[in-house]
């Protein structure tokens, strides 16, 4: 998926100041799990004309795998993990064993005259 929703009724009250080209993801890991869990980003944007997409309109995750290049992030407890959200596409990898994976984050953006950040999760 990719994170870029301002379209959303909820965004509708968002300052109409704020820069909705840009969404940052920002995030600490606190736990990591026993295994898989690691973030996933593909070479390629949400708004790729070429996105697969399944029959459902979800991402077809097996023709990304194929097709795409990507980058896996294995985090451990205290990383910090920045990065625009919405604009490439991404997941968490499945989780593995019985500790959980927990994770503290948001999303941040910048006005449009470039003089504030916006943040909220």
């Amino acid at each position: 998926h990719h994170d870029n929703h301002f379209g959303l009724e909820v965004y509708k009250r968002m300052p109409t100041d704020l820069d909705r080209t840009t969404i940052l993801s920002w995030f600490i890991t606190l736990q990591a799990p026993d295994a898989g869990g690691e973030l996933v980003v593909y070479g390629l944007w949400g708004s790729d004309p070429n996105l697969p997409m399944l029959p459902t309109r979800f991402i077809d995750t097996a023709a990304l795998e194929a097709h795409f290049a990507k980058e896996i992030i294995d985090l451990r407890a205290g990383d910090l993990v920045v990065f625009d959200a919405g604009r490439h596409v991404h997941r968490v990898a499945p989780i593995q064993g019985a500790r959980p994976r927990l994770t503290m984050g948001g999303f941040l953006t910048i006005d449009t005259a470039r003089t504030r950040l916006a943040f909220w999760s």
